[in-house]
């Protein structure tokens, strides 16, 4: 014989009610404040002649409100300044990144907002890099790589783009729908 008693349907009280309120609003809330400060990746064109490229730089936060140049290392002194996470530079199968970088330090300078000089010198030999060995220079939005021992060069522009990243509060907010709807569909079928 069984003896176990037999299912009753459970009603929503009025404290299952509130809790779900709350997390709702919670959710709501966290969506609707300002997302904090992420890494951005702009990709860059280089289109020159004889020989073009492709390159990118991440910087760890929005660019610059004001004419400030961006290092590898953000100023302490300076409020609201960005930092360099990664940069490179691919030109004839041959990559330059922060790795070959000489003298002087790498920066970015944006002015409103907007890019306006990438200044950059990298080698791939341990030799002097103008006169020996493939090297890659940018100077405002333009570059020089000298090749075959210095025997060629390539000159050209630099074009850049934001790469499209996923707002954090979109995210949230996928998710506080996902949420939702499950909650809706457990009270139909509970």
């Amino acid at each position: 014989m069984n003896t176990t008693a037999p299912r009753v349907p459970r009603r929503e009280g009025l404290a299952d009610q509130v809790g779900a309120g709350i997390a709702l609003a919670a959710l709501v809330l966290l969506a609707a404040a300002p997302a904090h400060a992420s890494p951005i990746t702009y990709d860059l064109t280089l289109t020159g002649s004889p020989l073009g490229g492709t390159g990118s730089f991440t910087i760890d936060s929005s660019p610059p409100p004001s004419s400030q140049k961006v290092y590898a290392e953000a100023d302490a002194t300076v409020p609201h300044t960005s930092a360099i996470l990664g940069i490179s530079f691919t030109i004839d199968g041959k990559t330059f990144t922060t790795s070959n970088e000489i003298s002087p330090q790498a920066y970015l300078r944006f002015t409103s907002g907007t890019l306006d000089d990438i200044t950059y010198a990298g080698t791939q030999s341990n030799l002097n890099p103008m006169t020996h060995g493939d090297s890659f220079a940018v100077n405002g939005l333009s570059y020089i790589f000298y090749y075959d021992n210095d025997q060629s060069y390539a000159a050209g522009t630099i074009a850049y783009q934001a790469a499209a990243v996923s707002e954090p509060a979109s995210v949230v907010l996928l998710g506080a729908g996902l949420l939702g709807l499950g909650l809706i569909r457990r009270r139909k079928h509970g």
